[in-house]
């Protein structure tokens, strides 16, 4: 089963950070699904995947907003981020 995060409507860099908690929480193979009119976030959260090294994405550009899905890798982070790490 799929964790969602429906953060449309929420400013800049907030969808990333709430999606980041909660993959940092998944199980190796569960998904997250996040739904964002947050266009930024995207290369935020493609930032995030590629530097924690432990996961993959797909999106899909929907009528007005982003569905992202991020599916845990299960390997241990390259690094730790931080919510101060997200730029908008």
């Amino acid at each position: 089963m799929a964790h969602v995060l429906d953060a449309r409507g929420k400013g800049c860099p907030k969808p990333a950070v709430e999606a980041l908690k909660i993959f940092n929480e998944l199980k190796p193979g569960e998904e997250l699904v996040l739904y964002t009119d947050e266009e930024k976030c995207l290369d935020i959260i493609k930032g995030f995947i590629a530097t924690l090294g432990m996961g993959s994405l797909e999106y899909r550009r929907k009528d007005g907003y982003l569905e992202i899905i991020l599916k845990s890798g299960g390997a241990q982070p390259k690094k730790e981020l931080k919510p101060d790490d997200f730029k908008c």
